[in-house]
């Protein structure tokens, strides 16, 4: 797989982490807006609890005291049920929810440094092309001036063979001329051999 590919799906991956961590975050703001909610909440049953009994101190009859001590008993076994589930299930929350951070929190470490790591990779590999293209364009021009160097060999070699070639025309001529010198010279000393 290319690199950048790589980097680009790492990064697009840390993104979506850090998005979800966002929605944990609001999350956690929930959260916490409902356990004030709770807090808010009993302090209401607190004080309804603490009106009913300054009103149970004065009751007119035993039977108006006795039946609101038998209110209240109910009101208060019901409040401390629903209390106690209350701050269960939030406390399953607030576990969850930390899980679930420390996971979070551990795949961006370590997307973060397989993030890192291909960035490396990607750098080296760059600089690996670069120096091998450098390489490359070092042979190509070492190739260059080599054929150069052998064309102007060939130039000055096939100068050197023309040149001795006419050269050679040259001496094959003036040895023609010279024969043909020697030649003519020869014909009139036969004639005059014969007229003596």
């Amino acid at each position: 797989m290319d690199l950048r590919v790589a980097v680009g799906q790492k990064e697009q991956l840390l993104k979506e982490v850090q998005k979800e961590r966002e929605v944990w975050r609001l999350r956690d703001g929930a959260l916490a807006a409902t356990l004030q909610e709770k807090d808010s909440l009993l302090q209401n049953l607190k004080e309804q609890l603490e009106i009913h009994q300054k009103r149970a101190e004065t009751p007119s009859d035993s039977v108006q005291l006795s039946g609101l001590l038998k209110d209240q008993e109910g009101d208060g076994a019901i409040l401390c049920q629903e209390v106690a589930k209350l701050t269960s299930a939030l406390q399953e929350y607030q576990d969850l929810v930390q899980n679930q951070q420390e996971s979070h929190s551990q795949t961006v470490s370590s997307l973060t440094d397989q993030l890192r790591d291909v960035r490396q990779e990607l750098r080296q590999t760059e600089k690996e092309k670069k120096e091998a293209e450098r390489t490359r364009r070092r042979d190509v021009e070492d190739r260059d001036r080599e054929d150069r160097r052998l064309r102007d060999s060939l130039d000055k070699r096939d100068k050197l063979v023309e040149q001795i070639l006419q050269d050679a025309e040259e001496w094959d001529h003036l040895f023609r001329e010279l024969q043909q010198n020697l030649q003519n010279k020869r014909e009139p000393m036969t004639a005059v051999k014969h007229t003596l």
